[in-house]
């Protein structure tokens, strides 16, 4: 599949759709990661009808694990914007976000967040990103996400300093977005540079992080800034 290899969920003008997982797997699904297609959600693409803001919907998972999934954004899941999710209980875990393309950039190994999302708990762990530009192994962040438990951990961006545009971000990439760290456990995630989380350093917005509370340890550069 183009998108959503395990659900795509396209959404429509003026309606919104709702999608509750409990105690499901999504597992080793792909959303194509060749040089014809864009590759959007490997495991899940909660998306909005096309340029149509009156498109909204909704995602819930609780105790269901989306686990070896690939795709080029989002190799777990791609959130749209417009679409809210929330996490209870779970795994986003062993998804990759990669691509054979020269002209995509892969992001979000575990998930991209155009949307809103929050996690109350569970796991975002071992998704990795590979390859230049963009980033988040864990997630990566142009819209709100929110932690107020659970644990996002051992995530890789394998970009290195050889390649041409290396940008980072194991745990969170955050371009634009704004994350919220209110509780949980960000740890033992790598990348190039700022292992647990990376800001955008090009033209484009940064983003906010606001942490009021959680612990961040044990995250790991290999070279670049920020550990």
């Amino acid at each position: 599949a183009k998108n959503g290899g395990g659900i795509y969920a396209p959404g429509a003008e003026n309606k919104e759709y709702s999608i509750s997982l409990n105690g499901v797997s999504v597992k080793d699904n792909k959303a194509g990661t060749s040089s014809e297609n864009g590759g959007v959600g490997g495991g899940i693409c909660a998306s909005r009808a096309w340029l149509q803001e009156s498109s909204t919907g909704r995602l819930t998972l609780t105790n269901s694990e989306i686990t070896g999934n690939r795709g080029v954004n989002g190799g777990g899941i791609y959130l749209d914007d417009g679409i809210t999710a929330t996490m209870d209980g779970g795994k986003i875990s062993d998804n990759i976000a990669s691509t054979t393309s020269t002209t995509k950039h892969p992001s979000g190994g575990g998930i991209q967040v155009n949307g809103t999302f929050t996690m109350n708990s569970g796991k975002i762990s071992h998704n990795i990103k590979d390859g230049q530009w963009s980033g988040g192994a864990g997630a990566f962040v142009s819209g709100t996400f929110t932690m107020n438990g659970g644990e996002v951990s051992r995530n890789i961006d394998t970009c290195t300093a050889e390649e041409a545009h290396t940008i980072g971000g194991g745990a969170f990439y955050v371009m634009g977005g704004r994350r919220d760290i209110h509780g949980g456990s960000i740890m033992g995630n790598a990348s190039y540079q700022g292992g647990a989380i990376t800001f955008h350093h090009g033209p484009y917005a940064r983003g906010t992080v606001n942490i009021t509370g959680g612990t961040i340890t044990g995250n790991y550069c290999t070279k670049g800034n920020g550990g």
